[in-house]
């Protein structure tokens, strides 16, 4: 459907199925239990490393959001590949092989914690407030989220409950993490966001203006600040993983841990867009504003090794 908007009526009749496509039998697992034990040292490392360079994209460390939107925009894709996947799955004929998964991966849509839009919307408004070159969000070294678009698109034609993986991982984290870096990005204050405006004007536009042009990624409908869409969320995915085998279970827990590794890797890659920019741009100080760090390796568990590049001035 072109609008990417599924009708809710159709929605809920593929939830009035979902007891009868489906086996009586439910597994004991406790599966976002099981992925938050077995994912957890890759998922402390991921945090470590987002947290620990969101201060080098805000003041005073940078003078633009430029920053920001580059690693936004590398997330954006995994969302927009997620969520297209999902609709399109839900939305497809069904057919005696898909009909379980369908009804399935319907019991877990929650279509208001979609968040591909709302960063299409975001980076729009930032490209046209600070200039919709390459020089603003330059493209190319990219291997990294292609690769991780890739894997997770394969993976999900392969097996369609993995996007019970992906996006416990995707929504998870900005329902936990994400009411913290909303207010780190307010608190840089408007006139951070804004390349343009008076300072009368840039007061005049904090808050509300903020969070509907460039932050509504962040943000969600309602007066309860997203916290019933996470209810909503987590009971319908515990619904549909009581459904799935012991098999597919491991699947699940397998790929969250993958798209963690994935992750990883894209934020390393962003460090090294940031090195080369800063080479490139080594004769306009004013831009890509950062505070130089050492270049560091470190380990992730015993499986993972990530080389980690921190912004350097070189």
């Amino acid at each position: 459907m072109a609008s990417g908007v599924w009708p809710g009526f159709f929605l809920q009749q593929i939830r009035c199925h979902v007891h009868l496509l489906m086996s009586d039998s439910r597994n004991d697992i406790d599966l976002p239990e099981r992925i938050h034990a077995e994912a957890r040292a890759i998922h402390s490392s991921l945090h470590r490393a987002i947290t620990g360079r969101l201060p080098l994209a805000l003041p005073p460390k940078a003078n633009s959001p430029q920053l920001y939107a580059l690693g936004i925009s590398r997330f954006a894709q995994i969302y927009s590949a997620l969520e297209s996947a999902w609709r399109d799955y839900l939305e497809v004929a069904p057919d005696s092989t898909k009909e379980r998964y369908r009804a399935l991966l319907a019991e877990a849509y929650i279509p208001a914690i979609a968040r591909s839009q709302r960063l299409e919307s975001d980076l729009r408004n930032l490209k046209a407030e600070w200039g919709g070159d390459d020089t603003f969000l330059p493209q190319g070294n990219d291997i990294a989220v292609r690769v991780a678009i890739t894997h997770v698109l394969e993976t999900i034609r392969a097996k369609p409950h993995t996007l019970l993986a992906y996006s416990w991982v995707m929504y998870l984290a900005l329902f936990n993490g994400g009411r913290w870096i909303r207010q780190q990005l307010l608190d840089a204050g408007a006139q951070f966001w804004y390349k343009d405006l008076s300072e009368v004007e840039k007061q005049e536009s904090a808050g509300a203006s903020l969070a509907q042009s460039f932050l509504s990624f962040w943000h969600f409908d309602g007066d309860q600040d997203g916290e019933d869409f996470k209810l909503a969320y987590r009971a319908g995915y515990i619904e549909a993983s009581k459904r799935l085998t012991k098999e597919e279970c491991e699947d699940v827990i397998c790929e969250a841990k993958t798209l963690f590794q994935h992750c990883l890797d894209m934020v390393s890659e962003i460090d090294v867009v940031v090195a080369l920019e800063r080479k490139k741009r080594a004769h306009k100080p004013e831009s890509w504003n950062i505070t130089p760090r050492p270049v560091s390796l470190i380990t992730v568990g015993d499986e993972h090794r990530v080389m980690e590049i921190r912004w350097i001035n070189v």
